[in-house]
């Protein structure tokens, strides 16, 4: 019997042929910046199959690196040569590596466009490869024919109909180097006839993809394409043959098997070879149908373009349809089922510690999973590494619960060996004594003055740290960390991004610890942030480390709310030196939005939309919320651009989560916006949230009160745009919400909740300006160098969410002016911008103790925090509104206390004492401890002061 190992490419559109890379074969080019996958085969009698042992890659030049699951990284020109190792024996591939242009292919719009083109993106100011500036903003593009191809030549027409190619030279190469530039990518450019154009292309070898895209329903969409050379339909398969739907194990109640063929450019003649008969269908495309008796292996005699026709079989084996009960790695310690929805895709395998497993493919499973592939694997699999092959591409698995640093291995985990003792949830009667406080995990606690061990600092672990004192020295009498939040007396906690995200991982070029992200870059969803892990390499000390840190929280009375980004997954556009993650888009194009004509557009501005309106998708996030839930212990979610959802599947998620966990009193709420013009009215806004009922009642979900933040203090980046808290204007606004924006119809006047809940309200966030660098816009904006009177702002605008009815949200370092040098966008800049300096709270000591005894008092009285809109309506009113001044009242029931609420944001004004006697807690820029407030009787008068809250509440 003839039995020899062979290594092959598979790579997408240029794969090489079988026949051309036996051992000893001729060599083919492969291009400096493309990866390409090995796949071991084994050769008998003729055939070829799919090796199914152990297999193990070893580098045999310095131009290449291969990794475990053999992918070859070119890293030179030149000769390279990798050799693969199995117990069966051993084989080695030789070949070129290139370093010519890369040929992009770009399926152009159906409209009538002009014919695209390509120019190079220079960009002016001190530009790299990232095109943007050292404050992460995009650099704009210099228009000159002296620099770069500007208009550039035509792209040419291909034999596909509605596909073009383009041959872009590297950085190092064509204009690049005769003109001097900066090298950076390529931009395509189609002419609408409205003066569209694309932005921010990158290459890449095989298809390609805008970075943002822009639906118009009446001019059209820009459309480039950069996705999996298998979601391009002009374009072969990566496999030799494909089986239709399964792709193996063929499971026993699942008989019958369709084969497909693909022709193209390399293999001009097919035809599947005994038992089989072949049926021509769909253009050459060659399918058989047959019952699967006694044979296991469909073979099919393929010829090349150039040599001798060889056969190249896929293997089947009859086995017992695995038990589904959720995606991912369900462990159990005789065995593990590994599982991913792929509906659109042929060839789904397991990689697997080395070893390659065909899954098979089940239509739907008793828990509601459909068109996924599964297989289960014996033996106890607990922490080792594994990942599926997707057309020969490496994806993790989106359900992963844990990952390999710096790589794409997913690690099997046995949960039971991660389980900490979480202390229950602080009691909470109701949603609206929430007060929320937003904390990005390492801006907490990596400056030197928060006083955290610094083997901590910027960590979970850090986060919880108890009793810690600023710069580490309990004589100052100054708390920071867990210790700080308790004296402030808030609630929750939302934490930024804590999940697995790209940047600033070890796979990112640009990896260090002066490295900076906030986040909203997902990789996995379900995995704890490595970086802000004190032991990554430790799977599952990380996992415990993150649920010692919820048990921390709760001890100190605070509930832990997760800022979750389920609208867009990464792509890493700005950069040469890589491919370009692909987060999901190798799984499936059904993961990510689209209009009618199926071509995906981005509402997000990071180049991709998850899609909501897609029901395996809805299950992926809603699974992902019951695993935070149950395994972590969190308290609630927040939705970062929850608008590109639609409210019918936004109020789903909530009704299920207040089903599945009805003792929880979870928080939830989102973002009612996108990032780009959206065409869908069903998508979630404010104005929705009084439709959201589910058996009669309203879920439990609420937006941000944007209306008011923007009524209190204007622009968000600069320092105009007006604003209450300068005396500017927007008073009819802020006194909708101080009545926690009961209304319908126009979220912009404060008007579109039913329930306190329904309103988050805040005056700043991670986003935009911080409140204090607002504030100094707006001093510099209009000569106001007063830095009293700013000062007094801060205060007054900080006061204004913290005495409304609904959910208030304090921005971390808010309560001592925090700043960042004037940035509204530090989602990527260092930890000297972003990271909170605790001696700030020492030289701001008055605001911090305005904001803390505000916050105190709003837990002690709750009138501030109604439980229904119905009690809102009943009993609390607007006295007096001028353009200056609000007046409200809300009336006393039972033990509940009167209060009135004065907000003056002009000159000091005096006001009559109501009837009785009342404790005045709050004036001219200053809050009093309860005890310590003074008291006054009715028939007096009081001053309003200026820029100020004033509050009396009833003895």
């Amino acid at each position: 019997m003839l039995e020899r190992l062979l290594l092959v490419f598979l790579c997408g559109f240029s794969s090489p042929l079988l026949a051309s890379v036996r051992i000893g074969g001729p060599t083919f080019d492969q291009t400096i910046s493309q990866k390409r996958q090995l796949w071991p085969l084994w050769e008998q009698e003729g055939k070829v199959t799919p090796y199914p042992g152990e297999v193990r890659y070893e580098a045999l030049t310095p131009t290449i690196a291969v990794s475990k699951s053999g992918t070859v990284t070119p890293l030179a020109v030149g000769a390279a040569e990798v050799r693969m190792l199995t117990a069966d024996g051993q084989a080695t591939l030789a070949w070129e590596i290139a370093d010519g242009p890369i040929r992009i292919y770009v399926q152009a719009p159906e409209l009538d466009w002009a014919t695209p083109r390509i120019w190079y993106w220079y960009l002016g100011g001190n530009a790299d490869v990232t095109g943007r500036d050292p404050q992460g903003q995009p650099l704009p593009a210099v228009i000159d024919e002296e620099l770069g191809g500007w208009p550039g030549p035509p792209m040419a027409a291909t034999d596909w109909s509605g596909w073009v190619s383009y041959d872009v030279p590297r950085f190092h190469q064509g204009p690049f180097v005769t003109k001097g530039l900066v090298p950076q990518p390529a931009r395509m450019v189609f002419n609408n006839g409205y003066g569209q154009k694309s932005r921010d292309f990158i290459h890449y070898e095989g298809c390609f993809e805008a970075y943002d895209r822009f639906l118009d329903p009446e001019q059209g969409m820009i459309d480039g394409r950069w996705i999996s050379p298998a979601d391009c339909e002009r374009f072969p398969s990566d496999s030799l043959i494909s089986i239709a739907p399964h792709g193996g194990p063929l499971f026993e109640e699942d008989a019958k098997i369709e084969v497909r063929i693909p022709l193209g450019p390399q293999v001009v003649a097919a035809r599947l070879t005994h038992p089989f008969e072949a049926d021509i269908r769909d253009e050459g495309i060659f399918v058989s149908k047959a019952e699967l008796l006694e044979q296991d292996q469909v073979c099919a005699e393929l010829t090349p373009l150039d040599g001798e026709p060889f056969s190249y079989c896929v293997s089947f084996f009859s086995a017992e349809k695995p038990v589904v009960n959720t995606l991912g790695a369900q462990y159990q310690a005789a065995h593990t089922t590994f599982s991913i929805w792929s509906p659109d895709r042929k060839d789904v395998r397991l990689w697997l510690d080395g070893q390659i497993y065909p899954m098979g493919f089940i239509e739907k499973t008793e828990s509601g999973y459909q068109d996924i592939y599964a297989v289960k694997i014996a033996g106890n699999h607990h922490l080792k590494p594994y990942h599926f092959l997707i057309d020969g591409q490496v994806v993790r698995d989106p359900y992963g619960v844990m990952v390999e640093p710096g790589t794409d291995y997913n690690l099997v985990m046995d949960l039971r060996q991660t389980k900490v003792a979480i202390a229950p949830p602080p009691p909470l009667d109701h949603l609206s004594e929430a007060i929320v406080y937003e904390l990005n995990i390492r801006d907490f606690t990596i400056h030197e003055s928060s006083g955290v061990s610094p083997a901590l600092r910027g960590t979970f672990s850090g986060a919880v740290e108890p009793d810690t004192w600023l710069n580490g020295d309990p004589e100052e009498e100054m708390t920071t960390g867990l210790a700080h939040l308790k004296e402030l007396g808030v609630t929750h906690v939302q934490i930024m991004p804590a999940y697995d995200y790209a940047t600033c991982s070890l796979k990112d070029e640009r990896a260090g610890p002066d490295c900076y992200n906030w986040g909203y870059d997902p990789e996995n969803y379900n995995i704890p942030e490595e970086r802000y892990a004190a032991k990554p390499d430790q799977p599952v000390e990380r996992m415990k480390e993150f649920k010692r840190m919820v048990d921390g929280f709760h001890k100190a009375g605070i509930r832990v709310i997760m800022d979750v980004v389920y609208n867009h997954t990464w792509t890493r556009p700005f950069r040469e030196s890589d491919e370009g993650e692909r987060v999901f888009s190798q799984i499936t194009s059904r993961y990510f939005l689209s209009d009618d004509q199926g071509r995906g557009y981005d509402l997000t501005g990071t180049g991709n939309t998850i899609n909501g309106r897609e029901p395996m998708v809805q299950r992926f996030i809603k699974d992902s919320l019951h695993y935070w839930v149950r395994e972590y212990q969190v308290d609630g979610f927040r939705f970062d651009l929850a608008g590109v959802f639609p409210k019918d599947t936004v109020a789903d998620w909530a009704h299920d989560l207040y089903q599945s966990f009805p003792d929880r009193k979870l928080l939830l709420y989102g973002e009612p916006w996108t990032a780009h013009r959206d065409p869908n009215e069903d998508h979630f806004r404010l104005h929705h949230l009084r439709d959201m009922k589910r058996d009669g009642a309203y879920v439990f979900f609420g937006g941000f009160a944007d209306g008011l933040r923007n009524a209190v203090k204007g622009n968000n980046n600069d320092g105009g745009g007006g604003g209450f808290a300068f005396n500017q204007g927007f008073a009819s606004v802020v006194a909708n919400g101080l009545k926690g924006s009961l209304g319908s119809g126009a979220p912009h006047k404060g008007l579109f909740a039913a329930e306190p809940f329904h309103s988050i309200n805040y005056v700043s966030s991670h986003d935009n300006l911080t409140l204090w660098d607002k504030i100094l816009a707006f001093g510099a904006r209009e000569g106001v160098s007063d830095e009293g009177y700013l000062k007094r702002i801060h205060k007054f605008a900080s006061s204004i969410p913290l005495v409304a009815q609904g959910i208030p949200m304090i921005h971390s370092g808010a309560e001592w002016h925090r700043s960042k040098g004037g940035s509204f966008d530090s989602y990527n800049l260092p930890d000297q911008i972003n990271a909170l300096n605790w001696n700030q709270k020492r030289e701001q000591r008055a605001t911090f103790q305005f904001i803390r005894n505000l916050v105190q008092l709003r837990r002690k009285i709750s009138s501030f925090t109604l439980s229904s809109g119905e009690d809102i309506y009943q009993r609390m009113s607007i006295v007096e509104r001028t353009d200056q001044f609000i007046s409200a009242r809300i009336r006393g029931q039972g033990e509940e206390p009167s209060v009135w609420i004065y907000l003056n944001a002009g000159p000091s004004q005096t006001r009559p004492v109501p009837h009785g006697r009342w404790r005045f807690v709050a004036g001219d820029g200053e809050v009093s401890e309860w005890e310590r407030a003074k008291i006054v009787q009715g028939g007096g008068s009081i001053n309003i002061a200026g820029t100020s809250l004033t509050l009396l509440v009833e003895e």
